[in-house]
This record gives structure tokens, C-alpha cells and sequence, in this order.
């Protein structure tokens, strides 16, 4: 039930990308634009989860604040509906590789391609995400904050691919 929840959490994301990258990619700068917007998004978090820049700079603390209310709220909220919930919320919370397959959504420019790559994004973390599960629990804490932060540094690894293509002309993609 929680991986429906967040896989359907990531349809509705696509979509509403979907819908606002039919109006954006109808003209270059604005490819351009998102690019580097997303591309600097993703930097600040990668540099974060990293530990190069201050925790704070990955998520708001507001923000985390906020999340950490509702997926309280919603764990006790039975055995079948809790875990939907709980995914249902968990899919808004930032992730860098699911920035990039959004931006890869949008550039779909149109709401139901869109929708659907980001659903078949959501069902193909799930075995990853299994893995995750049970492999924290094999590892020390040291060794988790360093998968932790060889995480981060992939995700900077997308932001730069993803600026270049904000720099780079179009036809260059």
C-alpha cells in the first residue's frame, strides 16, 4: 500500500510537470530556464546530502518540520490506509533523482506521456527501495552517512548534467 501510494503520488506529479512543460517547451528558453533552475535545485541538495553545505540547505527546516507532522498523522492511520497514506505524503518529499526524472517528464510536454514515465518511475524504485529497507539495518551508522553521502554526490553529478543542458543550445540535447 505505501508503494502505490507514493507511485501515485509521482502519476499526479507528472502530470501537473506534464501540463507545464506543454506550455515551456513550446519555445528554447524556456527549456533553457527550467534546465538550470532544476539543475541548481539539484546542486544545493547534492552538496547538502553530501555534507559539503549545511543540512538545512537540503530541505527547509519548516518544511521537515511540517513533513515530519503529517507522516505522524498518517502512520497511525490503520494497517491499510496508514501505509497508503504514508506514501501518499512521502512521495512529495524531495529526492533529487525524482527532480530529474519530473524534468525528464515535463519535457514530454504533455500531462499523460508524462504521468505515465513518472509512474513507471515509481515501480521501478521499488525493488531499490526494498533493497534500501534492508540493508540500513546491516549497516553501521558510519557506513550509512557514507552511502548517504556517495548519494548526495550522484545527485550533483545529475545537477551538472542537468545545468550543462541549460547552458548548453539546444540542439546540443
Amino acid at each position: 500500500m505505501y508503494a502505490l501510494g507514493k507511485t501515485l503520488t509521482y502519476g499526479v506529479l507528472g502530470a501537473i510537470v506534464g501540463l507545464i512543460g506543454h506550455g515551456i517547451m513550446s519555445v528554447a528558453p524556456g527549456q533553457q530556464a527550467l534546465a538550470l533552475l532544476v539543475g541548481a535545485l539539484l546542486l544545493v541538495m547534492g552538496l547538502a546530502t553530501a555534507g559539503v553545505l549545511p543540512d538545512r540547505w537540503a530541505m527547509p527546516s519548516r518544511l521537515t518540520a511540517w513533513m515530519g507532522a503529517v507522516l505522524t498523522r498518517v502512520r497511525g492511520a490503520g494497517r491499510i490506509r496508514g501505509p497508503f497514506l504514508l506514501g501518499l505524503v512521502n512521495g512529495f518529499l524531495p529526492c533529487g533523482l525524482v527532480y530529474a526524472a519530473l524534468l525528464a517528464s515535463a519535457q514530454q510536454g504533455s500531462p499523460v506521456p508524462a504521468a505515465v514515465g513518472m509512474l513507471a518511475f515509481g515501480v521501478a524504485t521499488l525493488p531499490a527501495l526494498g533493497l534500501v529497507a534492508v540493508g540500513t539495518d546491516l549497516l553501521t551508522p558510519g557506513r550509512r552517512r557514507w552511502v548517504t553521502r556517495a548519494g548526495g554526490w550522484l545527485v550533483v553529478v545529475f545537477a551538472l548534467v542537468t545545468l550543462w543542458r541549460g547552458l548548453s543550445p539546444p540542439m546540443m540535447h
